[in-house]
This record gives C-alpha cells, structure tokens and sequence, in this order.
C-alpha cells in the first residue's frame, strides 16, 4: 500500500473521530474512536516510525562511516604533512651543513693565500651589541690574518663578553661615556646606539693615548693591507671615504646614485683618524650631533651617524678624502670598482682591496647580500667576491664567543 494511501485513510478515520465529515462525533453513542485511532496507527504511523528508525540507523550508520573516513583522511593528511614537514627541515638541515662546510673550505683558502703584513702602526676599532658581537669577532679575526699583532678594541654597548676567547679587547659604555651611558641608552636603542657612539669610542681612544686609529663597522672583512688607509690619512686629523669616486654604471645606476644621495657622500664604515686638535673638535662637534639626533628619517635628512659627516669638511680643517677604489668596498659600488683577483689578493681596478664591506648581510639569510636594497641577491656576486661572502657568513656563526651574563 502506498503510504500516500496510508496517511488518507489515517486521515479519515481521524476526522470520523472528531466528528468532521459527517460522521459521529467523538464520544457519541456507537462510536470507537479507540479502535479507528488503533487502525490509524497500524496502517500508517507504525510503519512510518519502523521506516524512520530504519532512516536514522542508516543515516548514523553512514557519519560514522563518513567520521571514521575523515578521521582516517585527515590522520594521513597529518602524517604526509609531517613528513613534508621534515624532510623539508632535513633538507634544509643538508643545505645548512653544506654551507657551512663550504664556508669552512672558503676561510681556509682564503686564510692560507692571504699575504700577511707587518703590525698596523695603529689602532683598529669597532662597535657592537650581543646581537652583533659575532660580526666584531669575524673583523678581529680578519685584521688578525693581515696584520698579525694588531690591536682591535671593541666597543660592545650591552652585555660585557668574558675575556676568554675574545678576538678583541673590549670595552663597555661605561667606559667611553663617563658615566653618561644610562642617557645614551635613553635615547638610542638598537643599531642606532652602535653607530651613534662612534665619534664618542674614537675621542676615548684618543684619550687613552691611541695616536692613530681606523675605525671599521662591524659588518666587514679586512682582506688586504689598511695602509693605503693611513697613507691617503697622511698627516690629516681625519680621513673619510666616498661612497663613489665614479658616476655609477649599469641598468641600476640612477637607483645607487640615489640612494647614495639618501645616504650622504661619505660611508661611515671606514673613518681614519690621527690625534690633532682640529680631529678632537670635529669629533666632538660630531658627537655632539649624534647625541640628540641618530636616527634613520632620510626625508628630513637622516640617515643615522652618516649625513652629519657631509658637513665636516665643509665646517673643519685637516680632512683627507680618502679616494683609492679598494679602501671601502661594498655593495653601493662593487658594480663600479672594477672588483677581480684571486683568494687572497682581491683587487679594485689597479688598487688592492683593504676593507670589504657586507653592510646589511645577515648570516640567516645568505641568499640576501643588503638587506637595505630589496632584490640585490648574493648570488649575483662575481668570483672570488662569492667566496669571501661564503668565509664571512661562515665567520658570523662561528664568531658569536661566551657572553657573560
């Protein structure tokens, strides 16, 4: 029977019982409204209700079969995932180990042909901050390597390193600022406090009695001999380098020749000094500047410690610009110096290369050569400037050195 059929009938019935339809209503004399609701059960409702357990058996039957499907796909899609996961790990653990071993073999080569030289007839100094002091040990152990014997003093801005082990001899902020290193702290956090304080390490240097010093951010190599820096320094208070000594060339050269433009005419990575009154009241003109305003605001004309040495040849006698194409090499002008030569021996043009500079290199990113230029890659590097990137990022892991805490 169909249940269309079924549930008319059912309907009739109970319509009988309440009396619609022309037919006795319910409680009346003769009527048996119990068993035509009795009828109505058994010929719908009853099979209505067997038909819905048998629906709802079927329909939980089938989201446990859908549950434990899902449960099964989603455990194997956990499980692909974890595994993606580590061999994606494992292959960057391989590729990590790889570089490494790479940078081991680049140090090697370019320890073993690197000409040394005589002890510098200066100071070699630099700043850094826990976060940096590996960047310092890779420039102490450079300097070590061409100029065996030489002093390097770093000037570390937090946390003292224990002297075991350094590659440097170092100092703190209280030492250089006479006990104004709570306000300088202040008032500079970050890279803005390492580069703010270089005029106050070098005229504290000057004040230990350190007659001449070459001062060198951190983030460099010394790769070939600083006294082409101190013979272009002469008899000058303080010698400063161009970014460039040429018009820049290439597809890229409006865009180098304004960020140099942004950054102000001298790079403020490698500084010469000798000790003469003109050098300490520009130094102390300097600091005096730095003090209040390091900062990176290019718009309004900052750009951390630089800008402000666009003025002191301008404001100051006994400045030497210091113009030889390998005294400063990094990024901003490698394109235009000409960069050739072996392991060892790398050469600007006709001039040996003294400091080559990996400003905004991080050792976490070595396919990034700056971070300051979006898109400048370090495999872009032409040999053997590749090899000396590999040897310095391969320094910066091994340089970090006990911290104390």
């Amino acid at each position: 029977m169909d249940s269309r059929d079924g549930f008319a009938r059912a309907a009739d019935d109970l319509r009988r019982c309440i009396g619609e339809g022309g037919g006795t209503p319910w409680g009346a004399s003769g009527n048996r409204p119990g068993a035509l609701m009795r009828r109505a059960y058994l010929r719908v409702l009853r099979p209505y209700l067997r038909r819905r357990a048998e629906v709802d058996t079927a329909v939980l039957r089938t989201l446990d079969i859908a549950g434990a499907t899902m449960r099964e796909h989603e455990r194997r899609v956990l499980l692909a995932t974890d595994r993606a996961h580590n061999a994606a790990e494992a292959a960057a653990d391989a590729l990590e180990y790889a570089r490494r071993i790479d940078g081991r073999m680049a140090v090697s080569v370019i320890d073993a042909a690197t000409t040394r030289h005589g002890v510098l007839d200066a100071t070699v100094c630099t700043i850094a901050s826990r976060a940096t002091i590996g960047h310092a040990h890779a420039l102490a152990r450079s300097v070590a390597r061409v100029h065996p014997g030489t002093t390097v003093i770093a000037l570390i801005t937090d946390h003292m390193p224990d002297p075991a082990g350094m590659a440097f001899t170092a100092v703190s902020m209280e030492d250089v600022l006479n006990g104004a290193a709570a306000e300088w702290r202040a008032g500079h956090e970050g890279v803005a406090l390492e580069y703010a304080l270089t005029p106050s390490l070098i005229l504290y240097l000057l004040r230990e009695g350190h007659r001449r010093l070459v001062f060198i951010k951190q983030e460099s190599m010394v790769v070939g001999s600083l006294e082409p820096i101190l013979d272009g320094l002469g008899t000058a208070g303080i010698g400063l380098t161009p970014h460039l000594l040429t018009p820049p060339v290439g597809p890229d050269a409006s865009e180098r020749l304004r960020d140099v433009m942004l950054a102000g005419t001298f790079n403020g990575g490698v500084i010469a000094v000798n000790d003469t009154s003109d050098a300490r009241r520009a130094l102390r003109w300097w600091e005096s500047r730095l003090q209040p305003e390091c900062e990176w605001d290019v718009i309004r004309g900052r750009h951390y410690e630089q800008r402000w040495l666009d003025l002191i040849p301008m404001m100051f006698d006994d400045v030497a610009i210091l113009r030889g194409a390998g005294l400063n090499a990094g990024h901003w002008n490698i394109a235009d110096r000409g960069i050739n030569g072996t392991p060892g021996h790398l050469r600007a043009g006709d001039d040996d290369v003294a400091v080559l500079r990996f400003s905004g290199f991080r050792a976490e990113e070595p396919d990034v050569l700056t971070r300051y230029v979006p898109g400048r890659l370090a495999r872009g590097l032409p040999p053997p400037l590749d090899l000396y990137l590999r040897a310095f990022r391969e320094e910066l892991l091994a340089g970090t050195g006990p911290m104390a805490e």
